[in-house]
């Protein structure tokens, strides 16, 4: 199982960075004044990880007051970030990965955090570190001599 501890939305309706916001285990509570972001923050989420066909879409989730200088940019394809999520896996998981990625090396520890981002073009990355390895497109760095490709 994983869990998500921790969530960020970048220029995003009204938002232009809410900081990273806590995602805790028992409660979570979004307070601020009226059209101060938090139904923006809620539906930047549910974007993020739709339940249903939920999508970015720049014309109408972009803040206006940046969209002129940001079109451009989305018509070249470089899609601006628009959420981050920080997910931490729980030790079921870790030793699935562990057992059928990495054979068997424990390589993801239990508690491990990886990040999701989603971006205007709806496409995401996922970010994990490995222990004293830095895995990029499958490679192992050099430096690493607990994993091989």
């Amino acid at each position: 199982m994983i869990t998500l501890t921790n969530a960020q939305v970048f220029k995003y309706k009204s938002i232009e960075d809410s900081s990273p916001v806590e995602i805790g285990a028992d409660v979570t509570v979004l307070v601020g004044k009226n059209e101060s972001g938090k139904t923006a923050f809620l539906e930047a989420l549910h974007k993020a990880l739709p339940l249903e066909n939920a999508k970015f879409n720049f014309v109408f989730d972009y803040p206006r007051k940046d969209y002129v200088r940001y079109r451009p940019q989305h018509d070249a394809k470089a899609y601006a970030k628009v959420v981050e999520l920080t997910f931490h896996i729980e030790k079921a998981l870790a030793d699935k990965i562990n057992k059928e990625v990495f054979h068997g090396t424990a390589v993801i520890q239990p508690g491990h955090a990886f990040t999701r981002t989603t971006d205007y073009g709806n496409e995401n990355s996922i970010g994990l570190a490995a222990a004293r390895c830095c895995l990029t497109l499958g490679f192992a760095s050099p430096s690493c001599s607990s994993f091989s490709t």
